[in-house]
């Protein structure tokens, strides 16, 4: 497993470099005008087959498709990347208010759906979809604008800053008297944090690998029943699942698989990396809730304490990994005050985003924090309208709308369940007492 593991993450390293990638840090994406992507697509096209036809090509790739490589983030997919505005109008103050405000009022409206669960939570909720949305737009600036092309070196720093902030909260709150630090101990770090750090590294190698061999459409597609293999990886673990979740989590899938559909180009090896990397993720996702989960794992972590040690050891692996492939390049990069700026605006998203991921996990579990991830299309939709008068197309509002509706049916479901079974154990603890 450990070689397989080594393997993966060359060829995702190597996947990076190819040239359909341009991880040269001389190329620069911002220079290329709409007119230049077009031309090049062309001249490629006729030496090589090509998977899209969206409008910003560079080297025989959409844009958003290299954007997600490059993202080295796989929750984010390539139409989260989509946008045809320009780079004019993102300068703009009015369309950057118009943008922010449209997700900020739809992160007010995810609030509202999970107000349910207390505000506390629904605003850990509203803030993860939110930072998982803006991540994107974050992401592309640093590409784009300051053709800062390490995409390591910026998981690297992600990790970095969420291990450092997770430790000044957890010293902060034991210097107030509230938990004490609790260190992991070496089966714990050989059985749980251990391997959910592995399987981040590994799941990003196959998902370069998957967007390097499968066209875009059939990525997406394939990502859709990310779903139904936390579920499936649930019940292999022996977790329990209740069936009454089936038709609201095939209700989302459907919805998803509607707004990716599309023309679909099957390869073998792209399937296989796709598949993979789905698997990796949601055995990633169980391992995690494991962890915080009662009598699961040999220790119990809370959300701040997980992602506190597992950003550790993912800063270990990321920086090895970044290290082999991009050299020292990244740190003299990185002196540019704004290149600084820029990717420090992604830290600020992804140690947001790290944080509230675990703590809507915690609470509502893992497959209710992959339903909510995937309401960031929806904001990327609306933001795109709002700002820019992006058309929002008759597939994307039918698979939206049906995906907020499984999304509110879940919930529902979920609430209903946990009140019957607090309602049974006080019934049950009132009988034990009357026998008594």
């Amino acid at each position: 497993m450990r070689c397989i593991s080594v393997i993966v993450l060359a060829l995702g390293a190597q996947a990076l470099k190819q040239e359909s990638l341009s991880a040269d840090p001389a190329f620069k994406l911002a220079a290329e005008s709409v007119s230049e992507l077009n031309e090049k697509a062309q001249e490629i096209s006729q030496e090589k087959e090509t998977f899209d036809t969206g409008e910003n090509w560079q080297f025989g790739m959409a844009a958003e498709e290299l954007m997600t490589r490059m993202a080295v983030m796989p929750d984010l997919q390539p139409s989260d990347f989509k946008e045809k505005s320009s780079r004019s109008m993102w300068r703009t103050s009015a369309h950057q208010f118009g943008y922010y405000g449209a997700v900020a009022l739809f992160g007010v409206l995810i609030a509202a759906i999970y107000s349910n669960r207390g505000i506390w939570q629904s605003i850990a909720v509203a803030a993860y979809v939110i930072c998982l949305t803006l991540m994107s737009v974050s992401i592309r600036n640093v590409y784009v604008n300051f053709s800062f092309n390490y995409p390591q070196w910026l998981v690297v720093s992600h990790q970095f800053f969420t291990a450092v902030t997770g430790m000044c909260i957890l010293k902060a709150r034991e210097a107030t008297g509230g938990k004490k630090i609790e260190f992991p101990t070496a089966a714990t770090m050989m059985q749980g944090l251990g391997p959910v750090a592995g399987l981040f590294a590994f799941s990003l190698g196959l998902s370069n690998l998957g967007l390097l061999y499968a066209n875009t459409h059939f990525y997406e597609m394939m990502n859709t029943t990310q779903i139904f293999a936390v579920v499936g990886i649930s019940i292999i673990l022996g977790r329990p699942f209740n069936m009454r979740f089936t038709l609201p989590i095939t209700m989302c899938t459907l919805g998803l698989a509607a707004v990716a559909f599309g023309e679909m180009k099957f390869n073998l090896l792209g399937a296989v990396f796709v598949v993979g990397g789905v698997i990796v993720r949601a055995a990633k996702v169980q391992l995690q809730s494991m962890l915080m989960a009662p009598n699961q794992m040999t220790q119990q972590f809370d959300a701040v304490e997980l992602m506190t040690w597992t950003g550790v050891l993912a800063f270990i692996i990321m920086l090895v990994w970044s290290m082999f492939s991009e050299g020292s390049a990244p740190w003299e990069d990185i002196l540019d005050l704004g290149v600084l700026l820029a990717v420090g605006a992604t830290c600020v998203c992804a140690v947001v985003l790290n944080f509230c991921a675990l703590s809507v996990m915690k609470d509502l579990g893992p497959v209710a924090q992959q339903l909510v991830s995937q309401m960031k299309g929806v904001l990327a939709c609306i933001g795109g309208w709002a700002a820019f008068q992006e058309t929002i197309t008759m597939q994307q509002m039918l698979g939206y709308a049906i995906v907020i509706f499984g999304i509110v049916w879940y919930n529902h479901t979920d609430l209903q369940i946990r009140t019957q079974l607090r309602e049974d154990a006080a019934k049950a603890l009132q009988k034990e007492r009357g026998e008594a």
